[in-house]
């Protein structure tokens, strides 16, 4: 199959593609908060395997070590916590507003010679655009959500780090 089949002309073939990734950036916020909470979990674990390090009493090392998780599970906590705030994505248009635009359309362009095939054109083009648009504004959150959401993880491997190496000093 050759896409000379599945599309007209460029033009669709970028409208298809703008759609496409204007859907997977609107849901990809989901996957990340996700992800997050599950690091929040783990962070609230691990908080919780600290606080019975100290509460059964370390000493040198080990000590450090904990103060280093506990500084680590603060810091995973506030990037995770940051991330998780909602934020408003850029969204499709309702389809009242899609009557309303494509009425608009129809009459500026009713005297043209074939006005049914401008007006396609016109719409297929325009809500690309827009698709365009909505998907470069989702990307740039996303990417802030991924760069708090890396953080976290980090965070919480460093904590994870430090018990580890607390529960093999205290078994020796």
């Amino acid at each position: 199959m050759t896409y000379g089949k599945l599309f007209k002309n460029i033009d669709d073939l970028w409208a298809n593609y703008a759609f496409e990734r204007d859907a997977r950036e609107f849901s990809l916020g989901d996957t990340l908060d996700i992800k997050t909470s599950i690091i929040l979990v783990v962070l609230v674990f691990l908080a919780g395997q600290t606080d019975t390090f100290f509460h059964d009493g370390l000493v040198g090392d080990a000590r450090i070590l904990q103060y280093v998780s506990v500084g680590a599970v603060i810091c995973g906590g506030i990037c995770a916590v940051f991330e998780l705030i909602p934020r408003r994505y850029s969204v499709e248009a309702t389809p009242t507003e899609y009557d309303t635009w494509i009425a608009d359309l129809k009459k500026r362009h009713e005297k043209d010679a074939n006005p049914d095939a401008v007006v396609l054109e016109r719409a297929i083009l325009g809500r690309a655009k827009r698709a365009k648009e909505r998907a470069e504004t989702n990307i740039a959150v996303n990417e802030r959500k991924s760069n708090l959401m890396t953080a976290s993880f980090y965070f919480s491997a460093a904590s994870l780090g430090a018990n580890l190496i607390t529960m093999v000093m205290r078994l020796f």
